[in-house]
């Protein structure tokens, strides 16, 4: 009789074990989708910039890419003597990166294509670097701004008390009480609190993003919707859908344009529909990939030269178990899914 029982329970095990063979876990589900490329760019994603038709991203070391391209990052500094890059900007002529180690950070000046990388002179530290057209950095602990280019290259400002740098694009920056200047002056009715990020938009507009709405700027007026993105991490705008992506919690949101820059007359899309950046029929791959993490940074480009629909979508995903962590690229129309960069 024991004999018996024992042989039951084996066997019982055995019909057990099939499913478990057979269907692997949950958090594998996106892996039976779509067969996902070895990561060149893994973990913590500092920032992402593009300069002419060339694509830099930084994780501590950094990587370029042609635009388009949906082969590997290539390495072209590693963590060496400079130290670990974390932070990116372009004034559209030269590549500016943040480097060093242990509280100790510099910046330091290439060209267009990523070589040769002398110090910046004006400055012995900086904690902050950003911007497109207009690079701006900072160094927080003595209060000074710092402008690498444009008409007010080599001048600095301070930075008001208690007030920390966000971001910077076209000819803006943003800090953590509202939008400056290149001179250091707050621009008019500017939003002010909860500041999360800052991108440019059609023509010289800028798009600024808090915690509840998203505005625009576009150089004397102001307009603003409720984007409802849980979490904003970060924001991108790309031309060829007229979107504004918003990086949160659970993926990202979408902003339709439908009359220029003027928000008062854009609209919310929900993901897979009609004018979302995630075909219909991607939505499924989409909800269980970048869908479900948190998504910081997010840039997005057009396609150049190539047909009206054409695009490309980055996004740095925070796996809560560190997994999958790390770049994400969706291209259309060479490679309509999600997936490790």
């Amino acid at each position: 009789m024991k004999k018996n029982i024992g042989m039951l329970a084996l066997i019982m095990c055995g019909i057990c074990l099939i499913p478990a063979c057979t269907n692997p876990p949950i958090f594998a589900a996106i892996e039976q989708e779509v067969q996902l490329k070895n990561a060149s760019i893994k973990s913590f994603v500092y920032k992402m910039v593009r300069l002419e038709n060339t694509l830099f991203a930084a994780n501590g070391a950094l990587f370029k890419k042609e635009l388009g391209d949906i082969r590997k990052w290539e390495p072209i500094r590693e963590v060496d003597d400079y130290g670990r890059c974390i932070g990116l900007a372009e004034d559209d002529a030269n590549l500016y990166g943040l480097f060093g180690d242990n509280g100790s950070f510099k910046v330091y000046k290439a060209d267009k294509h990523g070589a040769n990388w002398p110090a910046v002179p004006c400055m012995d530290s900086a904690d902050f670097l950003a911007g497109t057209k207009i690079v701006f950095a900072a160094d927080t602990g003595s209060k000074k701004m710092y402008v690498l280019s444009g008409a007010s290259a080599g001048t600095n400002w301070s930075l008001p008390d208690k007030v920390i740098p966000v971001g910077a694009a076209g000819v803006y920056c943003l800090l953590g009480n509202g939008l400056y200047t290149e001179a250091g002056a707050l621009v008019n009715e500017s939003p002010t609190t909860d500041l999360k990020g800052i991108c440019e938009g059609p023509g010289n507009a800028v798009f600024v993003l808090d915690a509840a709405n998203l505005y625009c700027y576009t150089g004397s007026v102001w307009s603003k919707i409720p984007h409802k993105v849980e979490s904003p991490q970060s924001i991108t705008y790309l031309p060829r859908k007229q979107l504004v992506l918003i990086g949160g919690k659970n993926g990202y949101g979408e902003i339709k344009l439908k009359e220029g820059a003027d928000l008062a007359k854009a609209e919310r899309v929900s993901a897979g529909a009609e004018g979302s950046s995630i075909p219909q029929k991607n939505y499924d791959q989409y909800k269980n990939s970048v869908g479900k993490w948190l998504l910081n940074p997010i840039m997005a480009f057009d396609y150049e030269n190539t047909d009206k629909n054409g695009y490309i979508i980055y996004a740095g995903a925070l796996d809560p178990n560190a997994t999958y962590s790390g770049l994400w690229g969706f291209y259309y129309d060479n490679q309509i899914e999600w997936n490790r960069e």
